[in-house]
């Protein structure tokens, strides 16, 4: 029996350096060999001679290699290191019955354990840093092993992305170079479950950067199965472990779906990748035939198995059976050869100048803006714009959001990372805040290019990179095209339109990322490449204003800091603006925050203050209101429903807005489209409830808006008071109303506020509509504020005697009353009696009466059953009834003072109120009682 650990014999004067598993190293040929230590237990597994059986050989008469794992072999693994820094990372996986090393040496000889011995010292290979990646090889032979080929691909990422040099405790950065995978029969099934997962973590930027760094893999054998996996599983079983029928059987059931879907899954993902599948010509010997259908030999992996079938896709054949695809004789094995050359040409193929053999670079970069230093946090938008970027197959992404949500910045230091990571990328930068700008940024980049010969002169620049990125002579690019909002910018008329698109190039060597800021272009551009911003974390949020203000120290208490995000709900432009203004003069955050909230003039200064940024284009605004007040304009030119609702929506609260109380337009349709524009911008936000929420300082932002248009903000602010007027319920006509007005109160409130002290009727209907509210939620002193109002103004501009006006006093002496203010009460009721008796003497008996039921519903919840003035009134209201002569009056009536003794305090809950009664004519009467509403007035 001959063990692995014998195989890899360590040399004298080795370093040690390893990922994981205790392995020695010595310098040749500018790499660093790892071998295991003779000092300790191995760390390889043994490998294995077994007989088939005690009496005879197997099925060809030679014994079989059947390699038995150790547990803390089951890692990545180390083989060789340059020198100096890595240029690629190789990483070999075996298959099935495999492990680590012995699948990559012929009969277990240290000496041609190839990946480590032979492949470093190749030509081109100086730079390649090689692993192994070794796992339960056998997890197939036990029913009960619940390890799956998805659990062996999350080992290896986790340990991919954990790697560490052990001397040194420094991480490997195992994806900061380009990756080239190399597996045998079922490990690359484990390589491509890995990729696939890495290319979907988007929540992990580690795996996200892996999986965008793979540029290569190598196939020896592997099953590329679309369809119908058993009959194949079935062989690699056979050739690989010993198996019962029973067990046999049972891991069929498991895996044959299983590796179908990973199989039919890598398809969409091979996009940028160096594909090459190699297949064995010879037959390989079963372990045992056991009645399985198979002769004694059996070719694996065919042709017709081993080809993915993809473009670009390299493919050969190996004289060698199963096992034998990876494991060679010496350094002039044809098949060593064939495959060494293979890893040359992945290495030649790739875009990366640090593994072309002759190291140049021929990328043109043109990027006008600077990398931002103090960009912070999206780590999860910036990976998933990564990873969309690493599949090839993804031509356009597009990352939208709110303006001033730090679009550009993402867009930027993706710029950055692909001129780092992907040197010989070209990266083109072009702003569409203007068609202008537009064919600017055009015109560089033509003359970057050298494209803009005399004979082009007369042609249209865009047209010329158009057609210059969409050709072979580009090579690899990615064109960014900043602020794509509006795609019509090139129109020269709404009936003659010409998108931006027209002029995007289209090559399989180019991406396009465009930013905008409206979801409905970005679904426009592409359905598959969106990357939504949303709102940045407290944290980050936290780390950009400190990393943005000039010194820390500036940086007040927590909680003020924290009052200050808030406010600017935590939108990177509005940060940024405000740690260039507290730098700039100084004042505290305290300070900042004071003048933010003092007044409308204020506020609308600090949101349009324009400041210096170098990481923003010079042709964008810095300044948090003018760049929504773009956005506003365009909506104005482009939806006027959807500009009439944002005008609307700045005179309300900003949170929780029900449809039901926006105003109503022409079609349903209409409305739909309108509201679906402003949730295209960000400026609205849909919740589960049919409610709306708007950024609070959108909101503000808006209301600068509206200050240059004042004849726009002047309509705009009685029809909101008009409509919510008419919109909100009548508290007084049925307690049904009630949930409904608390869903308005907020909207209803904000929208009064907004009106005070003006001559607008509808304002004060609003405003008895919010008494009667408070009047029956029990809310007295906010009643009695709003009915004040209503009394005061009615007074004023139709008289004391005018039925409006005697409905506010009667609603507004019932909420004295109740309040316990019962002299007010009665002062006010004084007036209402004495008319009552002056309408009777005048004939007008049903309006006399109606008065006098008011009067006395009243007193009888404020005055004592014996009080004279209390009784006085149930005696006119009586006579009234009785029908008697209008020129007498009730016979014991004597005229007496109103008082204010006996009083007794209302009842904290409201009383039923009477049915109105039917308006009489002249005058009109609408004393139905009522209920009002605010700060409580002062006795």
């Amino acid at each position: 029996m001959r063990k692995f650990r014998n195989v890899l014999r360590p040399k004298s004067g080795k370093k040690r350096d390893e990922a994981g598993d205790g392995t020695e190293s010595s310098a040749a040929d500018n790499h660093v060999a790892l071998r295991p230590s003779v000092d300790q237990p191995s760390t390889e597994p043994s490998e294995q001679r077994v007989p088939r059986s005690s009496s005879s050989p197997g099925p060809t008469g030679r014994e079989t290699v059947v390699p038995t794992s150790l547990p803390n072999l089951r890692t990545l693994t180390l083989v060789a290191a340059p020198s100096g820094s890595p240029a690629v990372d190789i990483i070999f996986v075996h298959g099935l019955g495999g492990s680590s090393h012995a699948t990559w040496a012929k009969d277990g000889t240290p000496e041609l354990f190839w990946p480590g011995e032979w492949l470093p010292k190749e030509r081109a290979m100086e730079k390649a840093r090689i692993f192994t990646y070794g796992y339960n090889a056998d997890w197939l032979s036990t029913e009960a092993n619940n390890q799956t080929i998805g659990n062996f691909a999350m080992d290896l990422l986790a340990l991919m992305a954990r790697s560490r040099n052990n001397d040194t405790g420094e991480s490997h950065e195992i994806g900061a170079v380009p990756i080239l995978f190399v597996a045998h029969s079922m490990g690359g099934l484990v390589v491509k479950k890995a990729y696939i997962d890495a290319l979907n973590a988007q929540s992990n930027p580690k795996y996200l950067r892996i999986g965008s760094s793979v540029n290569a893999m190598i196939f020896l054998s592997t099953p590329h199965i679309g369809s119908d996996a058993a009959p194949l599983l079935g062989k690699l079983i056979s050739v690989s472990v010993v198996l019962s029928d029973t067990q046999f059987r049972h891991s069929l059931e498991r895996n044959s779906e299983t590796l179908e879907t990973i199989n039919e899954g890598f398809r969409h993902h091979t996009g940028k990748l160096f594909l090459a599948s190699f297949w064995e010509t010879l037959d390989t010997p079963l372990f045992a035939q056991l009645s399985r259908k198979f002769p004694g030999k059996v070719q694996v992996v065919d042709k017709g198995s081993a080809r993915l079938m993809c473009s670009g896709e390299m493919y050969m054949s190996l004289q060698a059976d199963h096992h034998g695809v990876c494991k060679y004789t010496s350094r002039q094995d044809s098949n060593y050869l064939k495959v060494l050359n293979t890893i040359r040409d992945a290495l030649e193929a790739s875009e990366d100048p640090r593994l072309a053999m002759d190291g140049s670079s021929k990328a043109t970069y043109f990027i006008p803006s600077q990398p931002n230093e103090n960009f912070v946090g999206r780590k999860a938008e910036l990976a998933k714009v990564q990873g969309l970027f690493a599949d090839k197959a993804n031509r356009m992404l597009v990352v939208h959001g709110l303006g001033g949500t730090g679009k550009t910045q993402i867009a930027l230091q993706f710029a950055y990372w692909v001129k780092e990571k992907h040197p010989q990328c070209s990266v083109f930068w072009v702003s569409a805040v203007s068609a202008a700008t537009f064919t600017q940024d055009c015109s560089s980049i033509a003359r970057e290019l050298s494209i803009l010969s005399e004979k082009e002169k007369d042609k249209d620049v865009k047209d010329l990179v158009k057609e210059y990125l969409s050709g072979g002579r580009a090579g690899r690019w990615l064109l960014i095209i900043d602020n794509v909002d509006d795609a019509n910018i090139f129109s020269p008329s709404p009936d003659q339109s010409k998108h931006v698109a027209h002029f995007l190039p289209a090559s399989p060597n180019g991406q396009v990322l465009c930013t905008t800021r409206t979801r409905h272009i970005a679904t426009e551009l592409t359905r598959n490449g969106i990357i939504q911003l949303k709102q940045m974390s407290k944290e980050d949020s936290l780390d950009f204003l400190r990393n943005s203000l000039s010194e820390e120290k500036l940086l007040c208490s927590a909680s003020i800091t924290d009052e200050l995000l808030t406010e600017l709900e935590f939108i990177p432009l509005a940060i940024a603006q405000a740690a260039a203004y507290i730098t700039k003069n100084p004042v505290s955050i305290s300070e900042y925050l004071d003048l933010l909230r003092n007044t409308h003039e204020d506020m609308s200064e600090l949101m349009s203050a324009e400041f210096t940024d170098l990481t923003r284009p010079q042709s964008t605004s810095n300044a948090i209101a003018n760049t929504w007040i773009l956005s506003f304009e365009k909506i104005r030119q482009t939806d006027q429903t959807a500009a009439d609702l944002l005008a609307f929506v700045s005179y309300v609260e900003p949170k929780a807005i029900p449809r039901s109380i926006l105003p109503p337009v022409l079609t349903k349709a209409r409305l739909v489209s309108a509201i679906g524009t402003l949730l295209g911008y960000a400026f609205f936000t849909k919740r589960d409830d049919d409610m709306y929420d708007m950024h609070r300082l959108v909101q503000k932002a808006t209301k600068i808006w509206l200050d240059k248009h004042p004849l726009v903000k002047e309509e705009a602010r009685k029809k909101a008071v008009e409509h919510l007027a008419g919109v909100f319920p009548n508290a007084a006509v049925s307690y049904d109303n009630m949930p409904m007005c608390r869903e308005y109160l907020p909207h209803a409130l904000k929208v009064a506020q907004s009106a005070q002290g003006e001559d607008l009727a509808s304002h004060y209907t609003l405003c008895e509509l919010l008494g009667h509210f408070f009047m029956w939620d029990g809310r007295l002193r906010e009643c009695i504020y709003w009915l004040e109002q209503v009394f005061k103004w009615r007074k004023e501009i139709s008289g004391e005697d005018d039925a409006a006006t005697l409905a506010s006093e009667f609603s507004l002496a019932s909420a004295y009353g109740r309040d316990g203010r019962i002299g007010r009460a009665i002062k006010l009721l004084e007036h209402v009696h004495v008319l009552a008796t002056a309408y009777f003497k005048d004939g007008r008996v049903d309006e006399a009466i109606e008065l006098m039921e008011h009067v006395v519903s009243i007193r009888r919840t404020s005055l004592l059953s014996g009080h004279s003035d209390r009784k006085g009134s149930e005696a006119w209201l009586a006579h009234m009834r009785s029908g008697a002569d209008i020129t007498t009056e009730p016979p014991w009536y004597d005229e007496m003072s109103f008082s204010s003794s006996s009083l007794i305090a209302c009842s904290p809950s409201p009383s039923p109120s009477p049915s109105p009664a039917s308006p009489p004519s002249p005058p009109p009467l609408r004393l139905d009682e009522g209920t009002f509403p605010i700060p409580p007035a002062q006795e």
